[in-house]
């Protein structure tokens, strides 16, 4: 991953359409946070947005019970804050990409 640009964020759980979220946790209560980067991409004349982590932060995420339980067919999106657009996670490893709900913007929002 790019090192220079690191930062972190939080992680939430959505229904593939954005109308029913919720934050990820940790059975103590604090919020999952992943270290990553944002970046965006055009796609279908719109750009996306997206924070991109290592395999070893996602094989975090899968074996992290607090994700799977509260998540459980949903799609984790990063966000800073309950106002946060909606962005996917891209695997740095793989390229892959998370699915669900995503914004649509016209300008490059990274």
């Amino acid at each position: 991953m790019n090192a220079q640009s690191l930062t972190t964020t939080h992680l939430y759980c959505a229904n593939s359409n954005g109308t029913d979220w919720n934050w990820a946790q940790k059975s103590n209560g604090d919020y999952i946070t992943l270290i990553g980067y944002w970046s965006s991409l055009q796609y279908g004349g719109y750009w996306v947005g997206y924070f991109t982590i290592n395999d070893k932060q996602a094989d975090l995420l899968n074996q992290c019970a607090c994700f799977t339980d509260s998540c459980l067919n949903y799609f984790p999106h990063p966000g800073n804050d309950s106002n946060s657009y909606w962005y996917l996670i891209r695997n740095a490893d793989t390229g892959q990409f998370s699915g669900g709900y995503y914004t649509k913007f016209n300008y490059k929002p990274f």
